[in-house]
């Protein structure tokens, strides 16, 4: 059974993707990235019901609408794919769940950055990589993060999360909110967002297009840790409840340093290409693969001489005697081991103590990269963790298999 002391339920926030176009979201199953945590409205009461059975009550709504445009005016309209999902919670859960939900453009618009372009692109901007190289409107982009969150505010959210990193954007929204009487509503911000690598397979399940978007003008780069903290400091002065690094297993440096400055939650988010990392982890197969005969793989190597280079069968058997000498001969003496200096009672001990258990357990080595992940981002400082593997840990058809 899961070992549960590495953390708490009330530490661990789910990501949940509403595709509003079930087409869409049946095609983003086929790349079987995050697969757990992508749902279609007419199966979120369903998800949400299993959700609040293995006891997650934390979630932060992601939406991918049917129709984008340059300016991505969906993300604000009242009866949006996340606007109808908060409602929808709220009148089949009232305020069992705690609601964070991601103000943003990327996932709306047809660029895939996160704020609106300065100048217009046609149709065939991807193909001739213009996006590369855009520039972001930061106001125009604050109104629309504005519009955003008071039509979030308005469906019943808890938390709004704004992680397009635009300038001022906290202080901003912080102001628009109060003004419009929602003071209660609390902002997680993500202060430290990194430009990444990290994020391609949420890129290619959830815009429009794939191919690489350069968002450096406005994300933080790993090369400055002090801009990275001074983005945290100026969002909390400026009105952040929560702030939050991102990602998250790669930034553990930048983590422990926020937790000596910072005196609000530190959140952190496990992103899409460090789960498809530890996922592949957890496969045997695509790490160790099938093992192969030594003297298969010299066999192989001498027909691919002999096919190359024309070498015959004298030659070979030549090549074949002389790599037969070379074998270590078999009267070498055992180098000493620790065991060697204990007697026979203290080895008996010691390899009782560290041998497998019949259910397979190991007493002082943990093998389950999913906890050892968790309990490294505690351990850096992390108050808050949005992991995609809350399900791999929770689910309960795999509870009993796993071996932890």
């Amino acid at each position: 059974m899961l070992n549960r002391s590495a953390y708490r339920l009330d530490d661990l926030i789910f990501p949940l993707f509403v595709y509003e176009s079930e087409n869409v979201y049946k095609q983003s199953l086929m790349s079987g990235h995050m697969n757990k945590s992508k749902v279609c409205p007419k199966n979120l009461e369903s998800l949400l019901d299993h959700l609040t059975n293995l006891g997650i009550s934390q979630i932060l709504l992601f939406g991918v609408p049917k129709k984008r445009n340059e300016t991505g005016d969906s993300s604000f309209a009242k009866h949006g794919v996340i606007q109808n999902s908060i409602r929808k919670i709220r009148e089949n859960f009232g305020y069992s769940f705690r609601i964070f939900s991601d103000v943003c453009l990327c996932q709306y618009n047809t660029s895939g950055h996160c704020g609106i372009l300065t100048k217009k692109v046609n149709k065939y901007a991807f193909k001739r990589n213009l996006y590369r190289n855009a520039e972001i409107d930061n106001d125009r982009t604050l109104e629309s993060l504005g519009r955003i969150s008071l039509s979030l505010c308005d469906s019943g959210t808890d938390f709004i999360a704004p992680s397009a990193m635009m300038d001022g954007q906290v202080l901003y929204l912080r102001k628009l909110l109060n003004t419009n009487g929602f003071e209660h509503v609390k902002i997680l911000s993500y202060s430290a967002k990194h430009n990444s690598c990290l994020y391609s397979p949420f890129r290619a399940n959830n815009y429009l297009e794939s191919g690489f978007i350069d968002k450096s003008s406005y994300q933080c780069s790993f090369y400055n840790k002090r801009e990275s903290l001074r983005e945290m400091l100026i969002d909390i002065k400026e009105g952040s409840d929560w702030v939050m690094i991102k990602p998250s297993l790669w930034y553990m440096d930048i983590i422990r340093q926020a937790r000596e400055l910072v005196n609000v939650p530190i959140v952190v988010q496990n992103v899409s290409g460090e789960y498809a990392l530890l996922r592949s982890t957890m496969n045997p197969d695509s790490v160790s693969g099938p093992r192969v005969d030594d003297n298969r793989i010299g066999e192989n190597k001498l027909n691919l001489v002999n096919g190359v280079f024309g070498l015959n069968q004298r030659k070979i058997e030549s090549i074949s005697r002389e790599r037969s000498q070379l074998k270590k001969p078999n009267n070498l003496k055992k180098p000493m081991m620790d065991n060697d200096f204990l007697d026979a009672s203290a080895r008996l001990s010691i390899n009782a103590k560290s041998s497998p258990t019949a259910s397979g357990e190991n007493r002082f080595y943990n093998p389950d990269p999913i906890l050892n992940f968790i309990r490294l981002l505690k351990r850096a400082g992390a108050d808050k963790i949005i992991t995609y593997f809350l399900l791999d840990m929770l689910d309960e058809n795999s509870m009993g298999k796993r071996t932890i």
